[in-house]
């Protein structure tokens, strides 16, 4: 590390300098990304490992084999549920004890093939999150990467990105995707049985899922920014932390405990000041959200009610009608149901993959580990620093070196 431009000691001061940049909001936030980057990001981040590790694609294909299989489960037993109720309703007690035999039946088959499925799924998940975490590790490791990733002062907390941010991404990202396949195929599965059932049902599930999902991203859209700050906030206070572990000696000897508790307080209050703002946009959606999800319990009903009244069909369609209208409900609803944790995504998605294109870039081109620092930045590097390291110190070894031993006596 050196001053950027030659000059005394009093002059590089004032320089700009090749240092870390401070923790906070001396950090250059991360701003928003447009639908197709981020799409582009989650592409560039999930397609290694489903192209590199061994065993990925077939179990990737099993999982979604097994998708299918429990959507077709699904489908079956809206059916024996409607002719349990039609049985009881009838009180027909030989047909009713038949098709409860049904039931039966079919949870002895449903029941292994659901627990296997859940048990793929979080395999699937766990696996990828240990190639991704060793193969960024890898490349953490190599050319000295760990070294300019520290002097970057665009890149915070490699730790939370290699570790939290990696076992987020796998998990959020498999989830969502077998999410979006389920509603597909539900989609087509009982949209039909919907529309056979009451073509008026199956044109009011989609007007109150279309308003739902517009209302939901009205209220929550601020939830992206909050929850990326978040995630920057948290880390920075865990950083403090560690800091003072990895310092205990120098703030010790400096007596450096009252500016090392101010800045814990400080990062701590700055944590919770944020949280607080999520939380309120939080209750604000949930005023939307809590009731949307009520009203779904008796929308069906009410719509079909008429023709059971009339005669005109049995209580085992009802409840067929509700579980049916529930599912494409669910399936129409996805943004209503996973808005609050696709933005908490969506923010851990822009930091991992800036974390992974920068290390890229290092790699390309060495030149991208030289940062120059204005002077406002390096004023409060060094006020950050006091009293464990002198300025000066800073200018010529970095953050985190030391100054050379001093030489051996002469013979």
């Amino acid at each position: 590390l050196r001053p950027a431009a030659t000059a005394p000691p009093a002059a590089a001061a004032r320089s700009s300098c090749v240092c870390k940049a401070p923790e906070g909001d001396a950090f250059e936030r991360e701003a928003p990304v447009a639908l197709r980057e981020r799409l582009r990001l989650f592409w560039r981040l999930a397609v290694p490992y489903f192209e590199q590790a061994e065993g990925a694609k077939l179990n990737f294909g099993l999982m979604l084999l097994l998708v299918l299989i429990n959507s077709g489960i699904s489908v079956i037993f809206s059916y024996v549920g409607r002719d349990f109720y039609s049985a009881l309703s009838a009180k027909d007690q030989a047909l009713f004890l038949e098709k409860t035999g049904n039931f039966a039946l079919g949870l002895a088959v449903a029941t292994p093939l659901t627990v296997l499925y859940k048990f793929q799924r979080q395999r699937l998940a766990l696996n990828w999150r240990e190639w991704m975490t060793t193969e960024l590790a890898r490349q953490y490791y190599t050319e000295q990467t760990y070294y300019k990733i520290e002097i970057d002062p665009e890149i915070d907390n490699p730790d939370q990105r290699i570790t939290e941010d990696v076992a987020a991404f796998t998990k959020v990202s498999l989830d969502f995707f077998i999410t979006l396949m389920t509603a597909a195929i539900d989609l087509v599965s009982f949209s039909g049985i919907l529309y056979s059932i009451y073509p008026q049902l199956f044109y009011a599930i989609f007007a109150y899922a279309g308003v739902g999902s517009l209302t939901t991203v009205k209220l929550g859209q601020a939830l992206v920014g909050q929850n990326a700050e978040q995630l920057l906030r948290e880390a920075n206070l865990r950083y403090s932390l560690v800091r003072l572990r990895e310092n205990a000696e120098s703030i010790a000897f400096y007596q450096g405990e009252l500016q090392e508790e101010a800045e814990v307080s400080s990062r701590l209050g700055g944590a919770v000041e944020n949280k607080r703002a999520i939380l309120g946009t939080q209750r604000n959606l949930e005023f939307f959200t809590v009731g949307y999800s009520y009203l779904i319990q008796i929308l069906p009903v009410l719509v079909v009610s008429p023709l059971y009244f009339a005669g005109s069909i049995e209580l085992g369609v009802i409840t067929q009608s509700t579980g049916a209208f529930n599912h494409v409900l669910g399936d129409l609803s996805i943004i209503v149901n996973q808005f609050e944790g696709l933005s908490s995504f969506s923010a851990g998605l822009g930091r991992l993959a800036s974390f992974v294109e920068r290390m890229e870039s290092y790699r390309r081109d060495p030149a991208d580990a030289t940062f120059v620092l204005s002077e406002a930045q390096l004023a409060k590097l060094m006020q950050r620093e006091k009293p464990r390291r002198s300025a000066w110190d800073l200018l010529l070894y970095g953050q985190r070196g030391a100054p050379p031993p001093p030489p051996p006596p002469p013979p």
